[in-house]
């Protein structure tokens, strides 16, 4: 019994010292957010000068809003790492999706051409590093439409580099512009060395959903139990069953696939996460399809599969492209003429290796910003893919080399 009490007291202890640390972790982005506001408020020009000001504050929003659509478009990437092994012209997965051609989306788990499962997940901090190199090349366009107030009497010097420190948060971007401009008008003149803003974004919000969704993924494997589900499911993709009938049935290898692509995209579209204020009771087929996984009421996701996009199926046993079954009462001919008099048996059982990209999408309904990223689902002999490590993001590389050098006489086993 004193063990059991003193258990107790260590488990209270630690919820109580875990509470602490949130409430702390918490107060210490709430102040930063305070001293940001604080330092962007201190920010005060002449009166004349405001409207230049002004003008500058608003073109950086814009650009800031530009940099923000991109890289959640593309899956945390403004540029996207080239991918460390060349593949084939005939080879139509990278680490990349050409998405109607309008944006390359990042996967953040795919397999490389020599069959390694590589991920390439952002960090926050990558965000931030690559968003604020997008507004340092981006913010020269706002000069261009500066020239009408030189028409009013304006003097701009404008400056020979900028350096932008980007910070995002849960519910806004905060940026701040690091240049020697000048405006003058008359006799009027203003050194503003800095240029501060906060843009309203979920960016931060979307971002940390999207990394929970993708350990999901990779804990459960849930997008590669659901294919292997439809597989079984769907009369049109012969998988494994065994008939009375006299009749061999055959498919074709091509219209199997085709078959699979729209299974595969009317039902990857169905999956859902857990609204945070839907009820307990949830229909059969609804909670089937849904992820465990709670968001807010605000935010809609979205698992896709488009039939444009590429999928890899090998199957066998077959024949060129045919998929036959064995007809088990013709494998002996001496009983086969006797067992046909009172039944035929025919066997289909056919091993799937499966590839297909899934595009994962997170809209906030208040602004429209979708952050969106692709994996890909790999089902090999009819079993989900294997993944047994945890998501190592990419800014993490360097330190994962150097543990590993660290420990080589250690012995290691490589998959």
């Amino acid at each position: 019994m004193k063990k059991r009490g003193q258990l107790t007291l260590y488990i209270i202890l630690g919820i109580v010292i875990l509470a602490i640390f949130i409430i702390l972790f918490s107060m210490r982005y709430q102040t930063l957010e305070q001293d940001f506001e604080s330092e962007m408020n201190s920010i005060i020009v002449p009166e004349q000068i405001k409207p230049a000001k002004d003008y500058f504050d608003v073109c950086l929003k814009r650009v800031t809003v530009e940099g923000i659509n991109l890289i959640a478009a593309q899956g945390g990437y403004i540029n996207i790492p080239e991918e460390k092994y060349k593949r084939t012209i005939t080879d139509d997965f990278s680490n990349v999706l050409n998405l109607y051609s309008v944006y390359d989306v990042a996967y953040w788990f795919y397999e490389s051409s020599n069959g390694i499962k590589e991920t390439q997940v952002p960090t926050k901090e990558k965000m931030e590093e690559e968003l604020g190199s997008y507004i340092d090349n981006n913010f020269n366009d706002c000069y261009y439409f500066a020239k009408s107030f030189e028409d009013d009497g304006f003097d701009i010097n404008y400056p020979e580099s900028i350096m932008t420190e980007v910070i995002i948060n849960k519910n806004n971007v905060q940026v701040k512009l690091n240049s020697d401009l000048r405006i003058s008008l008359k006799d009027v003149t203003s050194d503003i060395n800095k240029l501060m803003i906060i843009s309203d974004s979920k960016l931060g919000e979307l971002y940390d959903l999207a990394v929970r969704v993708m350990e999901k993924e990779n804990e459960d494997l849930f997008l590669e139990e659901k294919t292997i589900d439809l597989m079984s499911v769907y009369e049109e993709i012969p998988y494994s069953t065994t008939e009375f009938s006299c009749e061999r049935k055959v498919w074709q290898k091509a219209e199997v696939l085709n078959d699979l692509k729209e299974i595969t995209n009317t039902n990857i579209a169905a999956l859902t996460l857990k609204d945070q204020t839907s009820s307990s009771y949830l229909p059969t087929n609804k909670e089937y399809f849904e992820i465990d996984i709670t968001k807010p009421d605000y935010i809609t996701e979205s698992f896709s599969y488009s039939t444009d996009f590429p999928m890899f199926m090998d199957v066998s046993p077959t024949k060129g492209e045919i998929l036959v079954g064995d007809a088990l009462t013709q494998q002996t001919p001496e009983i086969s003429k006797f067992l046909n008099l009172f039944f035929c048996l025919n066997n289909y059982h056919f091993v799937y290796d499966l590839k297909y990209p899934v595009l994962i999408g997170l809209t906030d309904d208040n602004t429209g910003l979708t952050f969106q990223y692709e994996t890909a689902v790999i089902i090999d002999n009819n079993k989900p893919r294997n993944f047994e490590g945890e998501v190592f993001n990419t800014e993490y590389a360097n330190e994962f080399t150097d543990n590993f050098c660290d420990n080589k006489v250690k012995p290691v086993e490589v998959t």
